[in-house]
Parts: structure tokens; sequence; C-alpha cells
């Protein structure tokens, strides 16, 4: 066949539907043969597995550092950040000059294994050199350049305990940083008032920030988040009206709000070199730009703002992460919780009383001297009204209406509060009961105990808080029931007493 005096040549595979049409890229007829004809038994060997498809054995002869651009550049039409991928290739453009990897056959575990051992970086380091350039392998098993990820079975290196940690900013510290920082410390007091990353405060433009509402605050575009969400920070009303000094009339809404590039830290040094702040402190802990927010999470805890507060503000997906990191327990007033609590001297007082509250919220604590001070418990414990007491209850509890709060009973008090006996109790009926039963039990045995007179005394005592403690010993054949009992959970025996009740 030809077309414009260059042949094309058109094949079907065994077992394939579909005729493949290729250029032969000549006008000699025996040439274009030839050329049809390797094809052919080049596309056979590579069905049978006697070579590798073109595609892999073109990408084996190609230079690593162009399949890294080809991946950077796909990176980019992901949506990825800038900063991610100048990172990414930059790890990876010295993984290749270090490693001296020219072409992807070069890139093997034991070279990689070997430059790690002799970097002398931090452990969470040298995993994001190994996570930088494992993921340009899988994305060349992706595109069919490459068989398999050659580092696939490299572990990454345990980093529990062992990354450096941040501690936070002291007020007195975080006083005379501002104090030498000049027009930076807008910049400071940005991060430690609204806990946002360097990243993210440097992408702030004047369209973001919202100083002429009731309520300030900043708005976080979400292609400039880590979570890709956008993030409303409300904003203290000091550091507001610094925005707008800072900001004046005549910025543009496009223009960028703070001065700040991916290296803060080298300013921020040389202001805590001025303040005289030491970049560790006595811990081994260090001090940068991302302490800051830090600083923001423990002022907050520290002014008693709840957890699930400070995790909303922080932006964080766990609780762990916000008091675990980034809650600096060195600020913490540990020592004026422990001095606040209440002392105890004898048994008439208790440590904690639940119910206290004060207008904002927290919860606070102080003695309780008499139980019957505190309201009533037992409704909130089963979910419905007061229950109705008998009497004799109400005689024990003090004569009031309320019983006492089982936060102040022993475990044994408070089992009697919340598993009572029924109010009345009929021993005539009881009698009546077994002895109609005679009959059908021949024993005599059980019912000689209800002709006990300490028994009847016992049942006839409206001061006995139980009979389970008589009927045991009377009743030996009883007691792998009441043994039975004793082991069911409590909200199991109160289902168990209530259904009976009806």
């Amino acid at each position: 066949m030809v077309s414009g005096r260059i042949y094309r040549g058109r094949y079907k595979l065994q077992g394939e539907f579909k005729i493949t049409e290729v250029s032969l890229g000549t006008s000699d007829k025996r040439v274009a043969e030839k050329k049809l004809q390797d094809i052919i038994t080049e596309k056979e060997r590579e069905r049978a597995g006697i070579i590798a498809p073109k595609i892999q054995r073109d990408s084996a002869k190609r230079p690593l550092a162009e399949h890294l651009e080809d991946y950077i550049a796909d990176l980019i039409t992901k949506g990825r950040v800038e900063q991610y991928t100048a990172a990414t290739k930059a790890m990876i453009l010295r993984l290749i000059k270090e490693c001296k990897w020219l072409v992807p056959i070069d890139v093997r575990p034991d070279s990689f294994t070997s430059w790690r051992s002799k970097l002398d970086r931090a452990p969470k380091t040298l995993n994001e050199y190994l996570n930088s350039v494992s993921g340009m392998m899988n994305w060349m098993v992706a595109q069919g350049r490459i068989v398999a990820n050659p580092l696939k079975n490299v572990q990454l290196i345990y980093v529990r305990g062992k990354q450096q940690k941040r501690c936070s900013f002291t007020p007195e510290q975080f006083a005379k940083l501002l104090s030498v920082s000049g027009d930076r410390g807008i910049n400071y007091q940005m991060a430690a008032y609204t806990g946002l990353r360097v990243s993210e405060l440097s992408n702030l433009v004047r369209t973001d920030l919202h100083l002429d509402v009731d309520v300030p605050f900043v708005k976080a575009r979400s292609y400039t988040t880590k979570n890709k969400q956008d993030a409303v920070i409300p904003l203290h009303p000091q550091l507001a009206e610094a925005l707008i000094a800072h900001c004046g009339d005549d910025m543009k809404p496009t223009a960028k709000v703070l001065d700040l590039t991916t290296h803060a830290e080298r300013p921020l040094y040389r202001d805590m070199e001025a303040a005289d702040i030491p970049r560790m402190d006595e811990l081994g802990r260090k001090r940068d730009f991302h302490s800051f927010r830090g600083t923001f999470a423990t002022a907050l805890v520290a002014n008693g703002t709840y957890q699930r507060v400070t995790q909303e503000l922080m932006r964080h997906s766990e609780p762990k992460l916000t008091a675990n990191i980034y809650t600096d327990f060195c600020e913490l007033p540990v020592i004026q919780a422990v001095k606040s609590l209440p002392w105890v001297e004898d048994d008439t007082c208790s440590l904690i009383d639940p119910h206290k509250t004060v207008s904002n919220g927290q919860i606070l604590s102080r003695a309780v001297g008499n139980e019957n001070s505190v309201p009533n418990r037992e409704a909130a414990l089963t979910g419905g009204s007061e229950p109705d007491l008998s009497q004799n209850d109400r005689k024990n509890n003090g004569g009031g209406d309320r019983i006492a709060s089982p936060s102040s009973l022993r475990y044994v008090e408070l089992r009697q509060v919340l598993i009572r006996r029924p109010p009345t109790f009929s021993l005539d009926s009881l009698e009546k009961k077994w002895s109609g039963r005679q009959d059908s039990n021949p024993s005599k045995k059980v019912h000689k105990y209800f002709n006990n007179q300490q028994f009847k005394n016992v049942l006839l005592d409206e001061k006995s808080p139980s009979i389970s403690h008589v009927i045991v010993p009377l009743c030996p054949r009883l007691q792998a029931l009441v043994t039975s009992w004793e082991k069911l959970p409590e909200h199991v025996k109160a289902t168990i007493e209530t259904l009976a009740k009806l």
C-alpha cells in the first residue's frame, strides 16, 4: 500500500481482533516489507516475554534526570505546590549525583542504603529522601517505563522518639523578641496568635484579611493549606488593629501581607540572638519559626480553652497531635493545678465536687462537706426521673427527698443506693406461695426456713437494708443463685429488677 510514496503496513497478531497500522517510513517496497516483518517479530517476542516492551527498552536508555523532569512536570499538572515540587526535585537530583545513578538500571537498594548510612541527617529527613525517590520510581512503574520499583523493599527509619522536638516561646521571651524585631514583629504576632504555618502566612494577600467586620478573621485559601481546605481563623482584637495599621489604606488587594520567605528562620535567629533567646532549651528542644504554632496551642490550653476548641483552631485531625506534639507541657500550670486542690483532713470531705462550674464553662474543684448538699445524680445515671423511695429509704438519707450523691459514697454504699429492695414486702403472701408448692416439692427443708422465727424477725424489721445476707445462710440451695446474681454487671441487674416490677 503506497500513500504519498511512503509505505504503510498493517498487521494483526494471533489472538487479536484489531488490525494495527504503522508507517514504515520508506518508499522502497523491499525495505518496507523488511521493516514490517521486524515489527511483527518484535511484538511477538514481547508477548512471549523474550524481550521487554519497547517503552521499557527506550526508558532504560534515557538518563534518569530526563525521567525526573517528566515526573516533576506531571506533579505540577496535578496541582502540587511549587514548594513541594522544588524540594522533591532537589532531593532526587542530590541522590542522582551522589549515588551515581545515570540510568534507571543504576538505581539499586544497596547504593541508596550505603549513601543513607553516611549522611549525617535526622531520621525524618532521611525518610523524606526515600519517599521522594520512591514516589518517582512508582510513577515510572505506572507509566510502564520500568517493571518494578527497585527501592520497594527499603525500609524507613524508625523515627518515634528520635525526631527533634520543639519548645514554645514563653510570654517573657515573646515580649523580648517583639522589642527587637521592628517591622518583623507583625510576622511573629501573626504566627503566634493564629497558628498558621509559614507557607500559609507567606501566601496571605490583602483580600484574605477581613478586618472591617464585627469579628475580624483571616482566611487561608485551600491551595496554601496543608490539608487543602479553606481555614478561617478569628483574630485577636489587638492583632486586628496592628494589621490595620500595617496594611494601611493604599495596599493593593493582591499584595502580600507579610514579608516572609521560605527560610523564615534566618531573620528569626538573628532576632533571637539580639533578644538573648537560646535556640535550644534545657531539655534539648529547638526553637524555630514553627515553634510559634506550638506557642499558639500552648497559650490556648494554659488559658483553659477546651481541648476540642484548641484542636479546631490548630486544624488537626487528631487530638493526640494537639496534646502531645504542639502543647508544651513545660508551660502548663501543673504546679498551680496541684496547689489548687482542696486539702482533705477527714472522711467528711471529698476531693472534688463534679457539679461545681463557673460561668465560662470550666470545671472547678472544691471540697464537699455534706453529701446531702449536692443534687441527686441517680436520675442522671439511670436516664430518668428520681425513683420513688420508700419511707425507710428517705429516713436513712437524712429524712430528705434526695439520696446521697454516689460520688461521695463508698462502693458498698453505692450498691445500696442504686439497687434497693422492693418498697413493700408481704410475708404472708410469700408463705402462701411456698405452702401451695408443698405438694409439688416433697422436700420440707426449704419450707421450714419460713417457720424459723429468726428469719421472720429479720423480714419484719424495716431497718434491715437487705434480706440476701439472711436468705443465703438459712437456705443453702439459694447460694448458687445469689452468687450468680452478685457476678452480674450493675446495668444488667437494674434491667432485671425493672422488668420484675412491671
